[in-house]
């Protein structure tokens, strides 16, 4: 029979009796994700999921086949999400994860994965985005570390069983301290049984016999009985009272623990070990298995990352071309992202992007203005006195003693051959009003697929850029036939929102084609907020495929107002040759006498795809 405190010290490994340390502190429990997170990371992780069907749909698909890709999944996101990432060491997780931390440690690790988060960090839609772009990769990189899966899970059922082997030796020291208890206290039992026995014996030996009572009664033997009775009750009391401290063991750790309990015990610490060794091999198996994959999972991963930082930019540089601010986008529920991003991608729509992608870049390429009195493009030959300007034949005359005196009556006079020169810089005009027109010709497609109201609404929504950048006020007239016209306003004052552009990029009016219609709505605007004092010039931008009358009286006030109101009027016929001298709109390619009329200039598009042919209006609006 051994000591139970000579058993608890030989179990103390899994009861934890012989490190005191690790008793005191708290040994956080092993983690399933692989990237260091917060309970902020969790409730984003949760909103995103919860307001994404795509990612649950992809969730539940991958966890048909793969049992830890929510983990993977939710990893995934906080590497795009995170303001930084960190990895959480092998140590610190569950066995079972470890593969989906060698997919993550492929991630953090590849130089990729910072392009991306230039898009993403912060962003919960962009980043969530960002891990269904990688649906192909992460496919990928489960499927070649599902060996490595097989090890973890075993390294995770050794780790299981280990630890209920360590509560069976648990187990087994409670059950040898309870038969070490009992075994105590039997030996005690048996001995206040003897000591019983002899009092009895005593009593019996010292009692008188049946004659000798009256005599002893008389003697006053009741009394002396009495004395007598008294010595062996106190007696009793006190022997009993030494064997219950002779029997009270002196501390648990000294009880003898019967052999068939101690017996138990080495079989549980015996088993213990065995278990113990096994989950060590286990995992170094898991981990061997884990690192063997690295170099295969680091490579999807790459690909994934790639795939995903190309279609980030791509969705941003779609933001842009449609001019939705980062602002914007940040007030938008991931809801009304979605919706926007698909309505954006959508057909019609995306057949807009890339015409108003081309001229908001040559609008801002063009973005100077014209302003008097300073140097700039040479724009021909003039005379005057400006020797800063002087053509080299000037000069040389100056140069010449015999020219002298010509030179300076010629200066004189201000006659001297100078260049003409327009000087350009960016200047606060008036409002901008572009005029679309959306009658059914405009809907007929061109070579390469556009149509004339594709471009037209490209070149408003340029003109609607230029306007914002230069602090103007903007107006969007889409107009058909007589009296049938849509306005839309937007203030600089105030934001270009992204559902009302789209709702003047989307309407269609469809019919016939009307003039006055348009350019009336337009110079009641104008009169709206006229003031003769402000220099400011509104500029009317009226973009058409056709011709047709308007009326003497009409045409009277038209001049009228624009004399007062001091707009200028730009003409843009957008229709190829052919078309048009079947329709009888234009001779010889040339604009219709109306729209000479209404305009300042006129610029005929008979290619929609050389913008080339637009880029001066960029220069004088």
């Amino acid at each position: 029979m051994g000591k139970l405190r000579d058993l608890a010290s030989r179990a103390g490994r899994w009861l934890g009796l012989n490190n005191t340390a690790a008793q005191q502190s708290v040994v956080p429990e092993p983690a399933t994700g692989a990237v260091v997170d917060s309970r902020f990371d969790t409730i984003a992780w949760r909103d995103v999921l919860g307001q994404s069907k795509a990612l649950r749909r992809l969730a539940a698909d991958l966890h048909q086949t793969y049992d830890y890709s929510d983990d993977l999944l939710r990893d995934t996101f906080l590497c795009a999400y995170k303001e930084s990432v960190a990895v959480r060491d092998r140590e610190q997780m569950v066995p079972s994860r470890w593969p989906n931390r060698q997919i993550i440690a492929g991630m953090v690790s590849s130089p990729e994965l910072a392009d991306l988060r230039r898009a993403t960090t912060g962003d919960a839609y962009a980043s969530a985005m960002a891990v269904l772009s990688q649906t192909t990769a992460l496919r990928e990189a489960l499927q070649r570390s599902k060996d490595a899966q097989e090890a973890a899970d075993r390294a995770e059922q050794a780790r299981e069983q280990a630890r209920q082997a360590a509560e069976a030796v648990a187990a087994a020291i409670a059950a040898a301290e309870e038969a070490a208890q009992a075994a105590a206290v039997q030996p005690d039992a048996n001995a206040d049984a003897e000591d019983v026995a002899e009092d009895e014996n005593d009593q019996q030996n010292q009692e008188p016999s049946a004659e000798n009572e009256p005599a002893q009664s008389e003697d006053g033997g009741e009394s002396e009985g009495g004395e007598q009775d008294e010595p062996v009750q106190t007696g009793d009391g006190d022997e009993d009272e030494g064997q219950e401290e002779a029997g009270e063991p002196d501390g648990t750790g000294d009880l003898e623990v019967p052999a068939d309990a101690e017996h138990g015990v080495d079989e549980a610490i015996e088993a213990a070990e065995q278990a113990e060794a096994d989950a060590e091999q286990a995992e170094q198996d898991a981990a061997g298995a884990c690192d063997a994959i690295g170099a295969a999972v680091r490579t999807a991963a790459r690909r994934g990352l790639d795939e995903a930082a190309e279609q980030a930019e791509a969705d941003a540089a779609l933001m842009a071309t449609w001019g939705v601010e980062p602002g914007e986008l940040e007030v938008m529920s991931f809801e009304e992202r979605a919706k926007l991003a698909e309505r954006l991608n959508s057909g019609r729509l995306r057949q807009f992007a890339e015409m108003v992608g081309r001229f908001r870049h040559l609008a801002a390429s063009e973005r100077a203005r014209r302003m008097e009195h300073v140097h700039g493009e040479v724009v021909g030959i003039t005379l005057g006195r400006d020797l800063s300007a002087l053509v080299p034949s000037e000069l040389a005359n100056l140069a010449l003693p015999a020219m002298r005196a010509n030179f300076a009556a010629r200066y004189a006079e201000g006659r001297l051959m100078q260049y003409d020169q327009r000087g350009e810089a960016e200047a606060g005009l008036g409002a901008i009003i572009a005029a679309v027109d959306c009658s059914h010709s405009m809907s007929w497609p061109w070579a390469g697929g556009l149509t004339g109201e594709i471009w037209a609404k490209a070149l408003a929504l340029a003109l609607l850029d230029q306007a914002r950048t230069s602090r103007r006020d903007f107006v969007g007239i889409l107009f058909a036939e007589e009296g049938k016209f849509e306005t839309y306003r937007f203030p600089a004052d105030g934001p270009a929102r992204i559902g009302d552009v789209l709702k003047f990029v989307e309407r269609f009016l469809d019919g016939g084609t009307d003039f006055q219609t348009p350019l009336n709505e337009a110079i009641s605007i104008l009169a709206e907020h006229n003031n003769p004092e402000d220099p400011r010039r509104a500029d009317i931008v009226l973009i058409t495929d056709g011709t047709c009358d308007v009326t003497e009286e009409w045409m009277r006030g038209y001049i009228e107002a624009r004399q007062e109101l001091g707009f200028r009027t730009f003409g843009v016929s957008v229709a190829d040759e052919e078309a048009h001298q079947e329709l009888g709109f234009f001779t010889d390619g040339e604009p219709g006498r109306v729209l000479e009329a209404l305009s300042d200039t006129v610029r005929s598009i008979t290619d929609l795809a050389d913008l080339d042919l637009i880029r001066d209006l960029f220069r004088v609006i």
